[in-house]
């Protein structure tokens, strides 16, 4: 059981929001719960392909679980998830992405509620988008546009949810 906040986002808006991230104290970790220093040229490139970037934000003190291959186990571990979307230069196309925390553990056969502080970071990260971000014109597929984002929109890029669902701003 979780909650989420979706965005359109290129690599400038991204960016601002590692800087914003960098300014807050959280930590940045690799789907193998390795920490990062940062934004850098590997996850530049990332955020500019079609598979986007995934990584997760935590703070020191927070519970981190890994599967036994190594990866991180987003549901038993104290992160909020951070997708930077997908990019398609030649389609002229962005896909969103989003933040996502999963607030609830289950623990023989019950469900726990994980760290208060965790929805603080995830609601933090949320105002972000909410207050630095462009709200989308349909409120059933509530969405929101970074600036730079927003720029190539108006230049006729398309934001989308597959191939059929388009969203406007």
């Amino acid at each position: 059981m979780g909650k989420q906040v979706g965005f359109f986002a290129v690599l400038e808006d991204m960016a601002d929001l590692f800087v914003h991230i960098k300014d807050r104290g959280d930590l940045i970790l690799s789907t193998k719960g390795e920490r990062m220093p940062g934004l850098n040229k590997i996850l530049e490139a990332k955020i500019c392909s079609e598979m986007g970037l995934h990584v997760f934000l935590s703070r020191d003190g927070f519970r981190i679980e890994k599967f036994r291959g190594g990866y991180l186990d987003i549901f038993k571990s104290e992160v909020v998830e951070l997708l930077s979307g997908s990019y398609y230069k030649d389609k002229k196309q962005l896909e969103p992405g989003r933040f996502y925390v999963d607030m609830y553990d289950l623990k023989n056969g019950k469900y726990y509620r994980k760290n208060e502080e965790l929805d603080k970071v995830y609601e933090s990260y949320k105002k972000y988008i909410v207050k630095m971000f462009r709200k989308s014109v349909d409120r059933r597929r509530l969405y929101y546009i970074g600036p730079k984002a927003y720029e190539l929109f108006k230049n006729g890029w398309h934001m989308v949810l597959g191939p059929k669902v388009e969203i406007y701003f």
